[in-house]
C-alpha cells in the first residue's frame, strides 16, 4: 500500500474569500477549509454554502482538498462538503468507533447520491480527550476510509485540566499512544510535538516538527 504523504497542511476559515483565492499559491500538500474554531457559530451557516465553490478554487495548485467539521453539526456539514474535488474531510474530537462508523455510512450516501466512487472520500481524524486517546485503537479501525490519526493538543490539554507547551512533554504518552495505534492500524500519524496556538512562533514551530513524530 502506497503510504500517504502530505508534508504540510493549510488550514483556513472557508468564510475568508481572501484565504480562499489564495491559498492554492502557499504551495501546501493539503489545504483544510474550515468550518470548525476558526468560523464563528453565527457564521458556519453561510460557510457551509462556500464549500462547493471553494473546493476548485484551492485545489489549482494540486494540493488535496479536505473539510474540516463541527462534530455535533456534522450531518449539516458533511451534507455540504461532499462533492466531487474532495480529498478528504477532517473529523475532530473523535471519542468512539461507533461516531466514526456513522459518519463513513453518511459519506458513503453521499458519494452514491453526488457520483462520487465509492470510498473516494477519505477521513483525516484528531482524537481531542482523555475517552478518545483511550478508545484510539477502535476508533483507527472503525472505517477503511481513515488515513491518519493525530492528536488535538490543546482541547486534550483542556480535557486533562492542564496547559499545553510549545514542547509538547506533558502529551508525550498520548502523543506516544497514537503513533502505535496509527501504525498498527497502517495509517500514519501525523501531528507536530507541542501546540502552535502561537502561530507567530516560527522558532517554536521548528523545534516542535523536528521533534515531531
Amino acid at each position: 500500500m502506497t503510504e500517504l504523504v502530505r508534508r504540510s497542511n493549510l488550514i483556513m476559515p472557508v468564510n475568508q474569500r481572501r484565504f480562499v483565492e489564495k491559498a492554492y499559491q502557499r504551495g501546501a500538500d493539503a489545504i483544510t477549509l474550515d468550518l470548525e474554531d476558526s468560523v464563528p457559530v453565527a457564521e458556519k451557516e453561510r460557510a457551509r454554502g462556500l464549500i462547493k465553490e471553494a473546493i476548485p478554487l484551492v485545489a489549482r495548485g494540486g494540493a488535496d482538498v479536505l473539510v474540516r467539521i463541527n462534530k455535533p453539526m456534522a450531518a449539516e456539514d458533511l451534507d455540504a462538503a461532499i462533492h466531487p474535488g474532495l480529498q478528504g474531510i477532517a473529523y475532530p474530537k473523535a471519542e468512539t468507533a461507533e461516531e466514526i462508523a456513522e459518519i463513513d455510512q453518511i459519506i458513503g450516501k453521499l458519494e452514491a447520491e453526488r457520483g462520487i466512487p465509492p470510498g473516494t472520500v477519505q477521513l483525516a481524524v484528531s482524537v481531542e480527550t482523555a475517552l478518545g486517546i483511550l478508545n484510539a485503537w477502535e476508533i483507527a479501525r472503525a472505517s477503511s476510509r481513515i488515513v491518519s490519526l493525530q492528536v488535538g493538543p490543546e482541547d486534550l490539554a483542556y480535557d486533562l485540566g492542564i496547559e499545553a507547551t510549545v514542547e509538547g512533554k506533558e502529551l508525550l504518552h498520548a502523543k506516544s499512544h497514537i503513533i502505535l495505534v496509527a501504525r498498527a492500524a497502517g495509517i500514519v500519524p501525523l501531528g507536530l510535538m507541542g501546540t502552535l496556538a502561537d502561530f507567530r512562533d516560527l522558532e517554536g514551530l521548528e523545534r516542535s516538527a523536528r521533534e515531531a513524530y
